[in-house]
């Protein structure tokens, strides 16, 4: 099967780990005979027109993708600039829900515009039941809850003494924040607020951001930390929840997105109010536990990469079935899924 993957989250010179997911999942797709090909868009205009021209192309070529599968809303609308193969719309938070209570008029159009390109195309892919409930009724009717993969071969647990030796941390509590601080929709005025009500009962706790870090080296951090703190106003399925779960890092996050589902009851971790004291007694139960960690690992275990790679093979050959494009609610009787 020869899959087109159209993404504008995907790695940049100034942004290394931009996409990483989308790079995972991609790699994934070769163990479940999926032929990938990625057309990048690096968020300039000039980047978008470039891969306008490119699929508008691929109208007239001989040869032809099985599925083209774009991540994001902006990605999707130039997806659906051709229409010989059936597209695939993944949505990734920011293009289901707002991100701030002050965002300018153009995203709350260009979001309507996302959620009803979802009865277009030939199916779409949601990370959380919640987000299902986004999307116009005919949309939801080939929409799958499908959450991005989960390495857990690189994302394990090891030993908090030997993480924090390598890194050269002090012996304190830390609560990790383990995102760009200077995105508004990661909010982390909050959780700076929150650690500060922590602090009143741990003085010696500290934050510490981890953005920037080459994606390999992150599975250290996060055996090094005790807690893993999220504030954001907008997720979709947030790799990083899955990923401390994946190292027994408790977990203390906001109700956003499928956090809910992927913490669930697990040991030490909490989903609270997105307010500083909530968050900040969450904080202090879950370093009050140490060096009890949480029991996420054993969680996680659906989450798999190689498993994800799977049910997503399965949503191709579903809207294979279907008609190309923009006529992806047409049956195409001609093609017999692999």
């Amino acid at each position: 099967m020869r899959v087109l993957v159209v993404t504008n989250q995907w790695p940049r010179r100034r942004r290394p780990s931009c996409g990483i997911m989308v790079v995972r999942q991609v790699k994934s797709l070769h163990g479940v005979r999926v032929e990938p090909t990625v057309l990048p868009i690096d968020g300039r205009m000039r980047s978008y027109m470039h891969a306008a021209f490119s699929i508008l192309a691929l109208n007239f070529q001989k040869e032809k993708y099985d599925v083209v599968h774009a991540h994001t809303g902006h990605s999707g609308v130039l997806a659906c600039l051709q229409v010989r193969s059936p597209v695939v719309l993944s949505y990734v938070g920011y293009d289901l829900d707002s991100t701030s209570d002050r965002e300018r008029l153009r995203r709350k159009v260009e979001r309507v515009i996302f959620r009803y390109l979802s009865s277009l195309v030939a199916a779409s892919i949601v990370k959380s039941e919640r987000a299902v409930e986004r999307l116009p009724l005919r949309g939801r009717a080939r929409a799958t809850v499908l959450p991005n993969g989960l390495d857990r071969d690189l994302f394990r647990p090891l030993p908090r003494a030997e993480a924090r030796t390598i890194l050269q941390w002090e012996d304190e509590p830390v609560i990790l924040f383990a995102a760009d601080p200077g995105r508004p929709v990661k909010r982390f005025e909050l959780a700076a607020a929150a650690v500060a009500e922590a602090r009143k009962h741990i003085p010696t706790a500290r934050l510490v951001v981890c953005d920037g870090v080459p994606p390999n080296e992150v599975p250290l951090w996060m055996n090094a930390a005790d807690v893993l703190l999220l504030t954001s106003s907008s997720e979709g399925s947030p790799n990083v929840v899955k990923e401390a779960m994946a190292c027994n890092l408790p977990v203390v996050s906001v109700d956003v997105g499928d956090v809910a589902n992927v913490v669930g009851e697990a040991r030490n971790c909490y989903v609270v109010p997105a307010d500083p004291s909530s968050l900040g007694e969450a904080l202090v139960r879950a370093l009050m536990a140490l060096p009890e960690r949480s029991d996420g690992r054993e969680r996680t275990d659906h989450l798999d990469e190689r498993r994800i790679a799977k049910r997503l093979r399965h949503v191709y050959e579903a809207a294979a079935a279907r008609g190309p494009g923009v006529v992806g609610f047409v049956t195409n009787r001609s093609v017999t899924p692999a």
